[in-house]
């Protein structure tokens, strides 16, 4: 979860793994254009137009929204195609079972989302997750920082830590 950012530190995240991992590369509700070119993990990587989580989420399997990246272990699954997925219509039980089938299959599962205070996603993701790293920028707001601990607690998901990005 971030207290405000884009995201964009997360590139070289598969380097030197052990395991397999799987990182979902886009908020919700980004789609094509809304980023300037050459931004985005998603595009970077090719999955702009890949199926993704829009198809897994109410999947009973998963079959190819899983997609294998240049980097050694580093597995992912992007937003996907369509607008059938809208974070209004997220769910807890959903997300679960969603992570549940991701579970079965990564040692790892890595998930990248918007702001804590201002999308629904990310209060839904820190709920379940074991553990949440928040990414900070320089120049936060420390009140903005705060409010997004506070969150995590009232939620009862844990911030193992915090990473510091757009740092001199």
């Amino acid at each position: 979860a971030r207290a405000e950012g884009d995201g964009t530190g997360l590139r070289r995240a598969g380097e030197g793994l052990q395991h397999e991992v799987l990182l979902r590369l886009r908020e919700l509700g980004e789609g094509p254009g809304e980023l300037p070119p050459g931004r985005g993990l998603t595009r970077q990587l090719g999955l702009s137009e890949a199926p993704g989580l829009a198809q897994a989420i109410n999947a009973q399997v998963l079959n190819g929204e899983v997609h294998q990246t240049r980097v050694p272990n580093l597995w992912a699954i992007p937003t996907g195609t369509g607008k059938e997925l809208e974070p209004k219509h997220l769910s807890l039980p959903a997300i679960r079972r969603l992570l549940d089938r991701l579970h079965e299959q990564f040692d790892i599962v890595l998930i990248d989302t918007g702001p804590l205070l201002g999308s629904i996603e990310a209060n839904l993701v820190a709920a379940l997750s074991d553990r949440v790293i928040m990414t900070v920028s320089r120049g936060q707001d420390p009140k903005i920082v705060q409010a997004s601990l506070q969150r995590l607690r009232h939620l009862g998901a844990t911030c193992a830590g915090l990473v510091f990005n757009r740092a001199n």
